[in-house]
């Protein structure tokens, strides 16, 4: 993931409303390197913080101050999972 545009992602996820805007916040990740898939919700007060690969699957809700924290680690999500695992 782009850390510099990661952190202009987090710049505007604060002027977004918290449950409003999915396609444009799905378009602002993928902006910032991570593949997004359809259906992907993510509230305005999640927040991503690692440098590398970031896959989230189709159907997939990332909640309301949700952190996920990865370093260089690669981080995925399965079709609707409600967790997310590091892959090596």
């Amino acid at each position: 993931m782009n850390t510099a545009r990661l952190f202009a992602f987090h710049l505007v996820m604060t002027l977004l409303p918290p449950t409003r805007c999915f396609p444009l916040k799905r378009l602002l990740l993928r902006w910032c390197g991570a593949e997004v898939g359809t259906n992907v919700r993510i509230a305005s007060s999640a927040r991503f913080y690692l440098t590398g690969r970031l896959v989230i699957g189709d159907d997939t809700w990332i909640g309301h101050d949700v952190l996920i924290a990865g370093g260089s680690a690669d981080v995925s999500s399965v079709k609707g999972s409600t967790s997310l695992r590091a892959c090596h």
